[in-house]
C-alpha cells in the first residue's frame, strides 16, 4: 500500500505515491475536478508496466471512519479500468554510425591471348545454385542472370570494356559493376 494520500491530493502527489509501490515502475496521473459538485477524477496511465494489470484498490487508513465500513466519511471511491493494457514489444536495430552504402562488387573476364569465348560461373553464399554468365554478356543479361539466384532480389549492373594492355583492341576484356539493392548489407 502507499503512504496515506489525502482526499484532495494533487496529480503529482498521487503519481509519487503510486511510484513508491514495488510493483509499479512509472505512471502518468492527470486530475479532472468537477467544480460544480467537487468530484475529483484521477486518470492513471501505466507507462512502463506492460500488459493487463490488476485493478488498483482503495485501502482506508487505520482508525478512519472509512475503515469502519464507509468508503469515505462523506463520499466514495470508485476505481474502474478505462482501457485494458496490452503488451507489445518492438525491437528496431540500426547502425547509424555512417550513412547507408549499398554493396558494390566487380566481376571481370578476359583472356591472355587469342579470341575469348565461353562462360564463367557465379553464385552467392546461401544461393541454391550457381549461374553461367557469358564472357561478353551485356549489363541487362548479367542483371537478369544474377537476379535468378535464390538470394538475390534486385541488382543494378553496368558493363565496361577494358584493354588488357596498351593497344589491346581485342574487345575480349570486360568489367561488370554490380550494385546490390536486395539483399542489402554485406552480400
Amino acid at each position: 500500500t502507499t503512504a496515506n494520500v489525502t482526499v484532495n491530493a494533487s496529480a503529482l502527489e498521487l503519481k509519487l505515491a503510486l511510484e513508491q509501490l514495488p510493483n509499479i515502475e512509472a505512471v502518468d496521473v492527470t486530475l479532472e475536478t468537477n467544480r460544480a459538485n467537487g468530484d475529483m477524477t484521477y486518470l492513471v496511465t501505466f507507462t512502463h508496466d506492460l500488459g493487463d494489470l490488476p485493478l488498483l484498490q482503495y485501502v482506508a487508513p487505520q482508525g478512519s471512519l472509512a475503515s469502519a465500513g464507509n468508503a469515505l466519511a462523506n463520499g466514495f471511491v470508485n476505481i474502474t479500468e478505462i482501457q485494458e493494457g496490452h503488451t507489445e514489444v518492438q525491437t528496431i536495430t540500426t547502425d547509424a554510425d555512417v550513412g547507408f552504402t549499398r554493396e558494390v562488387q566487380s566481376l571481370g573476364s578476359g583472356c591472355a591471348s587469342g579470341a575469348a569465348s565461353g562462360f564463367f560461373n557465379v553464385t552467392l553464399p546461401g544461393a541454391d545454385k550457381w549461374v553461367r554468365v557469358p564472357f561478353d554478356a551485356n549489363a541487362s543479361l548479367t542483371k537478369r542472370t544474377l537476379e535468378s539466384l535464390s538470394n538475390v532480389g534486385h541488382v543494378e549492373v553496368t558493363r565496361q570494356a577494358l584493354s588488357a594492355y596498351s593497344g589491346d583492341v581485342s574487345g575480349a576484356h570486360f568489367m561488370w559493376s554490380v550494385t546490390f539493392h536486395d539483399p542489402v548489407g554485406d552480400a
